[in-house]
């Protein structure tokens, strides 16, 4: 930088981890490079399961339920607050000013109440994932692999932290994480078809005991 020349290209790679030389003509940068791996037909038919889980199980019905609700709350304090005489006295006003009223609720009630609101969804959002993932590894064992397996691939593909810390994901996430997800899909494998196994090898086990014991009255 000294009074030398300034390889821009070198800078930005430097600063940002993407080559601007492999980018397209509109010179952004390629933040993932890697090749991405598509989607199995099983993969797919697993997230169109747990997608139709979420219209089997009404979350899009409850999604507007709630929109409804959030949006008369808001807008009932909103209203409340514009013509309040109580909240322009606050702000030494002789009488009730709907300006003081809409400014009061956009940078003093709207955002935390934004916010429970948020936290709210997101916490019920991330719940109707987890009925959904499980709606669809019911369906069959192969579905619940599936799903597992189109849940890393989509976070691997996406560059996406498998693993989001648990504060981050409960005030943030709509979504809960790839790892928790996974792990999800698993206990319900391990409920619905754990034992699968199991009492195809004790079947096994009881039709070669009846052998024996036929052979043995036979040879009597």
């Amino acid at each position: 930088f000294a009074g030398g020349e300034v390889d821009i290209d070198h800078v930005q790679e430097a600063i940002t981890g993407a080559d601007y030389k492999d980018a397209g003509n509109d010179r952004q940068p390629l933040w993932h490079r890697d090749t991405t791996v598509p989607m199995s037909d099983g993969e797919v038919l697993a997230i169109l399961g747990h997608e139709l889980g979420h219209s089997a199980m009404h979350h899009v019905e409850l999604k507007v339920a709630d929109l409804s609700v959030s949006s008369f709350v808001g807008f009932a304090l909103w209203g409340w607050m514009a013509t309040s005489p109580l909240v322009s006295s606050a702000f030494a006003f002789a009488e009730s000013s709907i300006h003081c009223g809409v400014f009061a609720f956009d940078h003093i009630a709207g955002p935390p109440l934004e916010g429970i609101f948020n936290f709210i969804g997101n916490t019920i959002a991330r719940h109707h994932e987890y009925q959904a993932d499980a709606y669809s590894a019911k369906i069959s064992k192969a579905y619940a692999t599936n799903l597992q397996s189109s849940l890393a691939n989509l976070a691997v593909s996406s560059n996406e932290d498998p693993d989001t810390p648990f504060f981050w994901e409960m005030l943030h996430n709509s979504h809960p994480s790839v790892a928790k997800r996974w792990a999800a899909v698993e206990e319900v494998k391990r409920h619905v078809y754990g034992n699968v196994s199991v009492l195809i090898q004790n079947a096994a086990l009881g039709r070669r005991q009846d052998l024996a014991a036929g052979n043995r009255l036979r040879k009597q």
